[in-house]
């Protein structure tokens, strides 16, 4: 059965359900608010139950506490004021060819 929101609270307009569902069947339309909700073609829905099953709102998954936390900072204050991440990113990409770690970013 594809997704059904009978009230608006049980939607927190993730799009989860939009980008797993296999026949793309679903749009995410806005309300007169600006709230994103899913909006199903049903004509092209198979009833596979994935966008079900992908939302946090109707199949809630168990929070578990992280193992282990960190934080960091460059110790060069020049990169640290210059970096919204503190320079953390910057230090480990500096570091990555050295120690053959592979370092990804996206450019916004």
């Amino acid at each position: 059965m594809p997704i059904i929101i009978k009230d608006k609270k049980m939607c927190c307009g993730c799009t989860a359900c939009q980008q797993i569902c296999p026949k793309n069947c679903i749009e995410m339309v806005r309300d007169n608010e600006g709230f994103l909700y899913p909006k199903i073609n049903r004509n092209n829905c198979i009833y596979c139950g994935l966008c079900e099953r992908a939302c946090p709102e109707i199949s809630p998954f168990d929070i578990v506490s992280p193992i282990d936390c960190y934080a960091a900072k460059s110790s060069d204050e020049t990169i640290r004021k210059e970096s919204s991440s503190g320079g953390d990113v910057h230090s480990h990409c500096r570091i990555c060819p050295i120690s053959k770690w592979r370092c990804f970013w996206c450019k916004v």
